[in-house]
């Protein structure tokens, strides 16, 4: 405020929508953007023929497009890194019929119930189905709707040959800085490879001491005043079951896999360059079930060029991964 009575803010520049863009910074961060908007400014009053020429101060006005680069620079240390979750969903969320609306409705339902009921405090919520299904596409899709001030994504690929002390203690943070905010989300992505499930010669063995502290820290109810939605994906159900892990959440949803042609042409329509035309018939070389992110996998490697998606292209690639015994 004092920059704008100072005459410093442009009129482009809304305090409203910038106080919600750094909802998630801390008094010192929101200084380093105020700081680094700033030096956007001042870099524009240089006159570039005589570097050795101070910037001519009284004219510096910071814009709009100076705080939204000064964001894309500083970023909180707590939040919703956006870019992180839209990660792992590349392809987005493509809808694929009542399946697909019963499971957002559910998860909406559960997030709505942290944000908005006074007597839960904590709910976790986990996510079984098959490899491909899209546990984590969904996840992370209402990560990024709920608009939690705070929301973590935990996944076993930041900690590649780290020990089991390491984990834990990462474990231990992430749940330590959730609790630092009034409202927070943490995904829990493969469970079975954050417990380190290995299967060799019919026996199965997890770090116990892993699997310990979580239980723990899933368990463990936030401080007052302070809520937390644990969303957790597996693909090993029965591995959970057997381990204890399955019943330490609050409730468990299912995540199928496309169950019949018409989801699967539902799928195709959304996927850019695929025409109306290339889909014509196309219902019965499709099989009865497939993974939505195979199906995905399988249209994007027919793509001819940059831009569309031949029909013989699809049909080839269905053959190749093991579900074109109709056509063969």
């Amino acid at each position: 405020q004092s920059m704008r009575e100072a005459g410093y803010l442009a009129t482009d520049v809304s305090l409203d929508q910038l106080a919600v863009k750094a909802r998630n910074y801390s008094g010192a961060e929101i200084e380093g953007l105020v700081k680094a908007a700033s030096s956007y400014a001042l870099n524009r009053n240089l006159d570039v023929s005589d570097l050795t020429k101070a910037a001519d101060v009284d004219n510096v006005c910071v814009t709009s497009s100076d705080f939204e680069m000064a964001l894309s620079e500083v970023k909180p240390a707590f939040g919703l890194d956006e870019d992180d979750l839209a990660v792992h969903m590349p392809g987005g969320i493509i809808p694929y019929g009542q399946a697909y609306s019963n499971l957002i409705d559910s998860i909406t339902r559960f997030t709505r119930q942290v944000q908005l009921s006074s007597k839960t405090a904590s709910l976790t919520l986990l996510m079984e189905g098959p490899v491909g299904s899209g546990k984590t596409a969904l996840a992370c899709h209402v990560a990024l709707q709920s608009k939690f001030p705070f929301t973590k994504f935990f996944t076993c690929e930041n900690y590649v040959g780290d020990g089991e002390i390491h984990k834990i203690n990462k474990l231990r943070a992430t749940f330590d800085d959730a609790y630092k905010s009034p409202l927070s989300l943490i995904i829990l992505d493969d469970l079975e490879r954050i417990i380190e499930y290995v299967s060799l010669g019919g026996a199965a063995s997890v770090n116990n001491r892993v699997l310990q502290a979580l239980m723990v820290l899933i368990k463990k109810a936030p401080p007052p005043g302070h809520k937390l939605l644990v969303i957790a994906t597996t693909s090993k159900v029965s591995v959970m079951m057997d381990v204890g892990l399955r019943e330490t959440f609050n409730a468990v949803l299912f995540v199928p896999t496309l169950r019949e042609p018409q989801q699967m042409l539902d799928v195709l329509r959304e996927v850019p360059g695929l025409k109306d035309e290339s889909l014509k018939g196309l219902e019965q070389h499709l099989p009865p079930e497939m993974p939505i992110k195979k199906l995905l996998l399988i249209a994007e490697m027919a793509r001819e060029g940059t831009a569309a998606i031949g029909r013989d292209a699809l049909l080839e690639g269905l053959n190749d991964y093991g579900f074109g015994q109709n056509f063969i």
